[in-house]
């Protein structure tokens, strides 16, 4: 499976572990930092670097399993390509989001991870990571 996440960070760490798994990043601009400091057991291939514009992430989505991240134009771009996305949000929501869906309207190949009440990122990487853990039985 091929994936990729956005906005890395050491709770993302878990998503290494399994095995024939390969995470990529489509990171551009901000944030891309983020890449030099992972622990060296960790291999992620960044692909942002290489793209000219908005197409080359298009065509990259096109070539992976599953989307994990923000919400973001690479999470909309992946929705709207029908790809399945899955959208960890972030604790101030957005209308467009509902209130307790785990699915939306706007896209029927997303999956939305919410911040449960009084809980941090962490748990919903645990979430996350147990949703991948079930998705690759």
């Amino acid at each position: 499976m091929k994936f990729l996440i956005r906005h890395f960070n050491l709770c993302h760490y878990p998503l290494f572990k399994f095995p024939n798994v390969q995470v990529y990043s489509l990171q551009k601009g901000y944030g891309v930092e983020q890449l030099n400091n992972l622990p060296q057991e960790f291999s992620i291939t960044n692909l942002g670097e290489t793209f000219k514009d908005f197409s080359d992430t298009a065509a990259a989505i096109e070539n992976l399993d599953l989307v994990i991240g923000i919400d973001s134009a690479v999470a909309h771009l992946a929705g709207a390509l029908g790809k399945p996305i899955w959208i960890i949000l972030p604790s101030d929501l957005e209308w467009r989001w509902f209130m307790d869906e785990d699915s939306t309207i706007w896209y029927k190949s997303a999956r939305l991870f919410r911040p449960k009440l009084n809980q941090d990122r962490m748990e919903i990487m645990e979430r996350v990571i147990s949703s991948l853990e079930e998705l690759l039985g």
